[in-house]
């Protein structure tokens, strides 16, 4: 059996498995098949899905989907429900940039967290930024006395994820359900032109259910950043609303799930 998830790197192996006649299941985490998984659903022999995908789906596709949930490392599966990590007192933000993308919240992030410490709020912030600002973005938060911690890339982002009360981020399928299911609320900034509109495919699914905001790239700017977190800052009852919403859809069956799903070939 051959076990595909998606991206250019799965493909060889996974067009492989057609010549050779071995059964074929792929997975995909995303609100829309990636390319390279909707050109080998033509012969897979099952499509493992972490949500219920609508957009552009065939019946076909369909009647051999399985909704397993979403695939996340185990320390997240496994993590503590509980926010210990958090200091009392102080709203914590955590800017989460990705690979792609995370140049334009260097530029609008620091002066509106700057503008919320000024209007006399306690904030810190742990962002994530290319190479080419990290020193300008610590410059600006130092000089105006804002607690911060810069990165670029971080191994512990659990950590950290678990000391915020709001994260900031690109939408890319893992990132936003490891903030769902850590019940983080999230300010979800789609990138512009991502392929087949899957980004913005996915925080859309979180927004209707309660779990985040979406501004897009036209309207993340200064006003509209700082206006979103003033009114988060000061309504806690809607942060404790959205994560009664993220609490529903939490699940730490999805490895049992896929495991089921392939147990018929297995067996054979």
């Amino acid at each position: 059996m051959v076990f595909g998830f998606g991206g250019y790197v799965s493909f060889p192996i996974s067009f492989a498995s057609n010549f050779f006649k071995l059964p074929l299941i792929i997975y995909e985490n995303n609100m829309i098949l990636g390319r390279t998984n909707k050109f080998l659903s033509l012969f897979a022999k099952k499509i493992l899905l972490a949500k219920k995908i609508n957009e552009k789906f065939s019946e076909k596709n369909k009647k051999k989907s399985y909704q397993v949930g979403s695939i996340l490392g185990k320390n997240i599966v496994n993590y503590s429900s509980f926010k210990d990590n958090k200091k009392k007192g102080i709203f914590s933000v955590l800017v989460l940039g990705g690979s792609q993308g995370a140049e334009i919240f260097g530029n609008i992030v620091p002066p509106v967290i700057k503008e919320i410490k000024d209007k006399g709020y306690k904030i810190q912030v742990f962002q994530q930024c290319i190479k080419q600002q990290k020193s300008k973005i610590i410059d600006f938060y130092e000089k105006n006395k804002v607690e911060h911690f810069v990165f670029e890339f971080n191994k512990d982002i659990l950590k950290l994820i678990l000391s915020s009360d709001l994260a900031i981020t690109r939408c890319g399928a893992s990132t936003t359900a490891e903030l769902a299911h850590t019940c983080t609320p999230f300010v979800a900034v789609p990138i512009q032109h991502s392929i087949d509109n899957h980004q913005y495919l996915n925080a859309k699914y979180y927004e209707k259910k309660g779990c985040c905001w979406i501004l897009s790239e036209n309207d993340f700017n200064f006003e509209n950043l700082f206006n979103l977190i003033i009114k988060v800052v000061k309504n806690e009852n809607k942060l404790k609303e959205i994560y009664k919403n993220m609490k529903k859809e939490n699940s730490n069956d999805v490895y049992s799930n896929i495991e089921n799903e392939v147990k018929e070939f297995i067996l054979k």
